[in-house]
């Protein structure tokens, strides 16, 4: 892996913050790509699931206090993402 290979993996990044969140969690993309974010619990089971372009925020204020898993899928990657509200 050269060092072209990182810098392409940093273009791809996907911010999530803050972490934890109390009312709203802002997701962004570096390349501005469209992608599909879903909060679900620690069974897997969905919970809310909303599509950004680019960047968004996650209305998380009727979830109750507790850890979380949040999927985001894009054209090029699929992350999964410790969340704690």
């Amino acid at each position: 892996m050269g060092v072209s290979s990182v810098h392409e993996m940093t273009q791809d990044a996907i911010t999530v913050f803050p972490n934890p969140a109390n009312s709203q969690l802002f997701v962004s993309s570096a390349k501005q790509q469209n992608m599909e974010v879903e909060l679900l619990n620690l069974v897997g089971e969905s919970l809310l699931k909303q599509n950004m372009n680019g960047s968004g925020i996650l209305n998380v204020s009727e979830m109750a206090a507790g850890n979380y898993l949040l999927s985001i899928t894009n054209t090029f990657t699929h992350e999964l993402k410790k969340l704690k509200v």
